[in-house]
C-alpha cells in the first residue's frame, strides 16, 4: 500500500474509533500490506489490506464481523468486506471507509457492552450467570489472541485449540471490566495455564517466570520448566497491577 494511502487510512481509522495502529498486523489470506488497528474502548481488532482491486476488511470477532457484513450487504465478499480501492482517487472512497470504520467500532463496543449489561442482570439466575461468564470468557480470549498474536505468551505454541485464556486476577475476584481486560492475564499452553491458575507459577514484573516452592521438583523436570522461561514480550504497565495481585493473592508461597 502506498505510503500516502496508508497515511489517509490511518487518519480515518483514528477519527472513527480505531486509534491504535498495531505494529504486527494479523495476515489475511490473499491480502498484501495488511494494516491492523485496535481501540482502548473495546477488545476488537480491525485488519485491512489490498486484494484484487479492492480493500478487504476483517474484524477479529466473528460475531461483529457478521453484523458488519449485514450493515454493508453490497460490499460483502466471501465472509469479508470488500471496498472499492483506486489509489489515484482514494479520496472518493474515504467517506465509505470512514462509515465502515465507525460502524465496526460501534459494533465492537456494543458487543462488549452487551456482555457487561448481561453480567449486571445475571445476578438473578444461575443460568443467566453461566451465559454471561461464557460470553465474557469469549471476549477475554479474543483480546488475548490479539495481544499475543495467537500464540502462547511463554512458549509460542500457536495451535489455537490448545491455548487457554488465563486470568491473573481470578474471575471471581475481578470486576466486570477487569474480567474483559486482556492485560488481566495471558494466553498460555495448557500446562502453564493449569500451573498459573493453581498459583504454582507466576511472573515477575520483568516477565521472568516464578516457581512456587510447593511445585514438586519432579514436576519441573517432567514439564521441562526451567528458570530461563519468561514471557515472550515484556509486560506492559497495564499488566503490572494484575501481576502484583496474582503474586500476592494466588501464587502459593512456602
Amino acid at each position: 500500500m502506498h505510503f500516502s494511502v496508508q497515511t489517509l487510512v490511518e487518519k480515518v481509522a483514528y477519527e472513527n474509533g480505531w486509534e491504535v495502529a498495531v505494529s504486527e498486523p494479523r495476515p489475511i489470506e490473499g491480502v498484501s500490506d495488511a494494516l491492523s488497528y485496535r481501540s482502548s474502548r473495546h477488545a476488537g481488532r480491525l485488519t485491512l489490506g489490498e486484494a484484487e482491486g479492492g480493500l478487504l476488511i476483517a474484524l477479529s470477532n466473528a460475531t461483529t464481523q457478521g453484523r458488519l457484513l449485514e450493515a454493508f450487504p453490497g460490499h460483502a465478499a466471501g465472509g469479508r468486506l470488500r471496498l472499492p480501492y483506486a489509489p489515484p482517487a482514494i479520496a472518493e472512497h474515504l467517506p465509505l471507509l470512514a462509515g465502515v470504520f465507525r460502524t465496526a467500532a460501534e459494533l465492537e463496543f456494543e458487543h462488549q457492552s452487551d456482555y457487561l449489561s448481561t453480567a449486571d442482570g445475571a445476578r438473578t439466575t444461575e443460568r443467566a450467570a453461566e451465559v454471561a461468564q461464557r460470553v465474557g470468557q469469549d471476549i477475554f480470549r479474543a483480546g488475548l489472541f490479539e495481544l499475543w498474536g495467537g500464540a502462547c505468551a511463554v512458549t509460542g505454541l500457536s495451535q489455537a485449540p490448545l491455548l487457554r485464556a488465563s486470568h491473573a486476577k481470578p474471575w471471581a475476584d475481578a470486576t466486570d471490566e477487569e474480567r474483559l481486560d486482556p492485560y488481566n492475564g495471558f494466553l498460555l499452553a495448557p500446562h502453564l495455564d493449569a500451573l498459573f491458575d493453581a498459583g504454582l507459577v507466576s511472573f515477575a514484573d520483568d516477565g521472568a517466570i516464578l516457581f512456587s516452592p510447593q511445585l514438586a521438583p519432579d514436576t519441573l523436570d517432567i514439564l521441562a520448566l526451567v528458570p530461563a522461561l519468561h514471557l515472550r514480550l515484556p509486560p506492559s504497565p497495564r499488566h503490572l497491577p494484575y501481576l502484583a495481585y496474582h503474586r500476592n493473592h494466588v501464587f502459593k508461597k512456602p
